[in-house]
């Protein structure tokens, strides 16, 4: 069910009017017809996540192209004329590289990369959201970029929803809990829903729900007697927080600060508008 300031919008409507394109119109309609609800300030906040999603997509089928490998951290692997490597593995941008130039350097130069799965769907993350926000406000976001496992900058504020609806660039997570000890790595795989019925799990590929559990019950303990699976939640940026940095809301936004006299400024990583 999707709601916009607590109206159920005409989703025919917004096919038409938006001009989706296939993975944009079966988000609109799955998220319509689910019975979770997705609520909104402003049709511009439904439309922004349409956006990203799919823009989301976009990343995970550009990195399974790029040539960058699968790696654990301590063989992990950067372009250290962009990025420092860490002794934990995890690559620290350089003080005078804009974030832009990182993250599509790894993109563009993936033989130069190697690292695990779960920074993979960082740099997934980064991505997206670059190619859907101006690029020196992206700059200005993540100017100190640091990429290592989970972690992740608080402007990409990633949201947790305990129930999956299958959508198009959801964060989703395939369990293997009789993974080989020696071979942590394999515990399980973190992967982008692509929105057709496959995933995209950085060091196994693209594939099915079955072609996943599959491959990760090859990587078990002996005698093992759990099967991989995929569980219920789903992960994502915080679209309705990122939707404030979309070209058209900046726009309109310093319309309305020249014509009302505001201000607008920064401080660190936030961005503040004022009287």
């Amino acid at each position: 069910m999707i709601k916009v300031s607590e109206t159920q919008p005409d989703i025919p409507s917004l096919i038409n009017t938006w001009a989706l394109d296939d993975v944009q119109k079966n988000l609109l309609l799955k998220m319509a017809q689910s019975h979770q609800p997705y609520h909104y300030r402003t049709f511009q906040q439904l439309k922004f996540e349409l956006k990203l999603r799919k823009k989301l997509v976009e990343a995970a089928l550009a990195l399974n192209d790029s040539g960058a490998r699968f790696a654990t951290f301590k063989k992990s692997k950067c372009n250290e004329k962009l990025w420092i490597r860490k002794d934990n593995g995890g690559f620290q941008l350089r003080f005078e590289v804009p974030a832009a130039a990182g993250i599509r350097d790894i993109f563009a130069h993936g033989r130069d990369y190697a690292f695990e799965c779960t920074t993979a769907i960082m740099i997934m993350c980064y991505k997206a959201i670059l190619d859907s926000i101006p690029e020196h406000i992206f700059n200005q976001l993540f100017q100190d970029l640091f990429l290592w496992d989970g972690y992740y900058d608080e402007d990409l504020a990633l949201t947790r929803r305990p129930q999956s609806d299958n959508l198009a660039g959801d964060i989703r997570y395939f369990k293997n809990p009789d993974f080989d000890p020696e071979h942590s790595e394999w515990q399980g795989e973190n992967t982008i829903d692509l929105g057709d019925g496959t995933f995209f799990g950085h060091g196994i590929g693209i594939g099915s729900e079955e072609f996943m559990i599959r491959t990760l019950n090859q990587k078990r303990i002996d005698g093992a007697q759990t099967s991989a699976y995929l569980m219920d939640e789903a992960m994502f940026p915080n679209f309705k927080t990122l939707s404030q940095y979309d070209q058209g809301t900046v726009e309109t936004v310093r319309r309305t600060a020249i014509s009302s006299c505001f201000l607008i400024g920064t401080v660190g990583s936030a961005t503040y508008i004022g009287a």
